[in-house]
């Protein structure tokens, strides 16, 4: 499990690892570098990533790879690169923002549109968004 909002860093899970592109996310066998598939998508530009802003758009799993893309999520299969996709709860208000998979390999991003912003839970096994959780402005911090 990995997560970074901050910068576009690789993402290396169970032997394999991830890269992501200007426009497009490669999968690699971690040891011996073989390139595995590449998928390209042009919509994934993080023009933020330019500006060091919100480029963070990329989580894994051992088994998944996940993307955001606008108002959808990605999944992409860690061995062969086969998509998936589902429209993210806010459709095209959601502006996705920040990602990791936890422990039952479940997805949580959160969507920054909506007001409230929205904590938001995938699970890809069943394929459904089971966690919707508005965020208090400030994220629930009084203070500093």
């Amino acid at each position: 499990m990995f997560h970074d909002h901050r910068q576009l860093a690789l993402r290396a899970v169970a032997g394999r690892m991830f890269v992501q592109g200007t426009d497009s996310v490669m999968g690699y066998d971690a040891y011996n570098g073989v390139f595995l598939w590449e998928w390209e998508n042009s919509p994934s530009v993080r023009t933020g990533l330019f500006q060091n802003q919100n480029p963070g758009n990329m989580a894994a799993s051992n088994d998944r790879v996940f993307v955001l893309v606008k108002e959808k999520c990605i999944e992409l299969d860690a061995a062969t690169g086969q998509v998936k996709e589902w429209e993210n709860p806010a459709k095209s208000q959601s502006r996705p923002y920040a990602m990791t998979v936890d422990d039952k390999d479940r997805l949580w991003f959160v969507e920054t549109l909506p007001q409230p912003n929205r904590f938001v839970g995938f699970d890809p096994k069943t394929e459904e968004f089971f966690s919707i959780t508005a965020i208090a402005s400030g994220g629930g911090f009084d203070e500093f």
